[in-house]
C-alpha cells in the first residue's frame, strides 16, 4: 500500500481526506478529553487559590481575585508554612493580608530556605523589633525578595561605614529600609556630590535621619541639579528638607504649584523665597494653600510678601490650628483684652505658648467664647474649642 501511495504521489496524484468534523465522533475524543482535563485542573487551582487567599490570608473577594492572577496554588502546604512563619515573627491578620495582596508570589517561596533568613537578618542584624518588623515589611515587601548575601548584608555594611554613629543607624534604617534594597555602591558618590557642593556633615546627617530614602532616589542627580538652580545654601538645614520636597515633586507638578501661587497674587520670586525659608510649603496641596491664603488676605489683611516671609503658615491645618487660634484672638480683642492684630507668630508658636498666653490666662472668659463660637459658626466643626483640655492636645 505504501508503494502505491508513493507511486501516485510521484505522478502528481491528489487525494481528498475526509473532513475531520464529519469523521467518527471518536476522531477528536483524545484531544477533547485532554483539553477538558486541563481546563478542569485550571479551574480547580483557581478555586483553591481564591479560597486560600480569602480564608487564610484574610483578603477581600476583590483583593483575592487580583492576587489570584499573580499566583496559582496547586496545593496549600507551602503557603500554609509561609503564613505560619510570618505569624512566628509577629505578623497579624491585617498585616498578612496587606503583605500578600502586595506580593502574592510570597506564598510560593520556600519558607525555610528563602524567607526565614531574611526575616532573621532584619531582626538580628538590622535590629527591628517584633512589632516593627511586620509593620515595616507589610508596606516594604521588596526586602523579602532581595538576597541577604548579595544585597542586604553588603548595603548594611556600607551604611555602617558611612554612619559611624550607631545611635543614628537604627533611626535611618527604620525610616529608610529601601536603602538596603537599592544599589549601595551609589551611596558614597552621592554623599560626595553633596559634600562637593558644600553640604555640611550636619546637613547630611539631617538628610539621613529625616529623609534617608532620598539617597536611594533614581533621579538623585537631577534633584541635586534642580536645587542648585534654586540656590539654597547647602549649609542650612532647610537644604536637606528641600531635597526631600523636590524628590517627590516632578517639574510639571512644581510648575502647577507656582501657577497656583501666581493666581493668588504671588510673584515667582516670592514663591522661591518661601520655598527657601520653608520647603514644605511647596508640598502642601494647592487647595490647602489657596484656602489658607484667601483667609489670610480676607480676614487678616496679610499680603503675599508677608506670607512669603512666614511660609510655615501655609502648611498649618485650617481647622485645627488657624481657625481655632483666630477665634480665640478675635474674641479676646473684641473684649479689649489684647490688641486686634493677629501675626504669623500667633499661629506658628508652639501649643503650650499659645495656651499659657491666650487661653489659661483668660480661662474665666472661656464659656462665653464657646457660646459665641457656637452661635456665629453653626455647622463648623470646632472640636478644638470644646474644652481647654481638647485645645491642649497637639494639633
Amino acid at each position: 500500500m505504501f508503494r502505491l501511495l508513493r507511486s501516485k504521489l510521484s505522478h502528481g496524484a491528489s487525494f481528498k481526506l475526509k473532513d475531520p468534523t464529519a469523521a467518527s465522533p471518536f476522531f477528536l475524543l483524545p484531544f477533547q478529553l485532554q483539553t477538558t482535563n486541563y481546563a478542569t485542573a485550571s479551574t480547580v487551582d483557581t478555586s483553591l487559590t481564591l479560597h486560600f487567599l480569602q480564608s487564610s490570608c484574610y483578603l477581600t473577594p476583590d483583593a483575592a481575585a487580583a492576587a489570584a492572577e499573580k499566583v496559582h496554588l496547586k496545593n496549600t502546604k507551602n503557603a500554609h508554612a509561609v503564613l505560619a512563619l510570618l505569624r512566628d515573627y509577629g505578623f497579624s491578620g491585617p498585616q498578612i493580608a496587606n503583605l500578600v495582596s502586595r506580593r502574592p508570589s510570597l506564598l510560593a517561596v520556600s519558607p525555610g530556605r528563602t524567607l526565614k533568613p531574611k526575616l532573621e537578618f532584619l531582626r538580628s542584624e538590622v535590629g527591628l523589633s517584633r512589632t516593627e518588623l511586620p509593620k515595616i515589611l507589610s508596606n516594604s515587601s521588596l526586602l523579602l525578595f532581595c538576597s541577604v548575601e548579595k544585597r542586604l548584608a553588603p548595603n548594611l555594611a556600607i551604611l555602617r561605614s558611612i554612619l559611624c554613629n550607631q545611635v543614628i543607624l537604627p533611626i535611618v534604617l527604620r525610616r529608610g529600609l529601601m536603602l538596603l534594597t537599592t544599589d549601595g555602591t551609589k551611596l558614597l558618590p552621592r554623599i560626595e556630590a553633596l559634600r562637593s557642593y558644600g553640604a555640611t556633615e550636619a546637613v547630611i546627617s539631617t538628610l539621613f535621619r529625616a529623609h534617608p530614602w532620598v539617597f536611594a532616589h533614581p533621579r538623585f542627580d537631577v534633584i541635586l541639579d534642580r536645587i542648585k538652580r534654586i540656590a539654597i545654601r547647602p549649609s542650612k538645614a532647610s537644604f536637606a528638607h528641600a531635597l526631600r520636597v523636590l524628590s517627590i515633586l516632578t517639574q510639571s507638578t512644581w510648575d502647577d504649584k507656582v501657577v497656583n501661587f501666581e493666581r493668588l497674587g504671588w510673584s515667582e520670586e516670592q514663591v522661591l523665597n518661601a520655598f527657601v525659608r520653608h520647603p514644605f510649603c511647596m508640598s502642601a496641596c494647592s487647595d490647602k494653600v489657596r484656602r489658607n491664603m484667601e483667609f489670610f488676605a480676607e480676614k487678616l489683611g496679610w499680603t503675599p510678601e508677608y506670607v512669603s516671609s512666614n511660609p510655615v503658615v501655609l502648611s498649618l491645618s485650617f481647622e485645627k490650628r488657624i481657625m481655632p487660634r483666630y477665634l480665640v484672638l478675635a474674641f479676646l480683642a473684641s473684649k479689649g483684652l489684647i490688641e486686634d492684630n493677629v501675626k504669623a507668630t500667633h499661629l506658628m508658636k508652639p501649643n503650650n505658648w499659645f495656651l499659657e498666653r491666650y487661653v489659661i490666662k483668660y480661662s474665666n472668659e472661656w464659656s462665653e467664647l464657646k457660646d459665641i463660637v457656637k452661635m456665629e459658626f453653626q455647622g463648623f466643626e470646632m472640636n478644638s474649642l470644646d474644652s481647654i483640655e481638647l485645645l491642649r492636645a497637639d494639633y
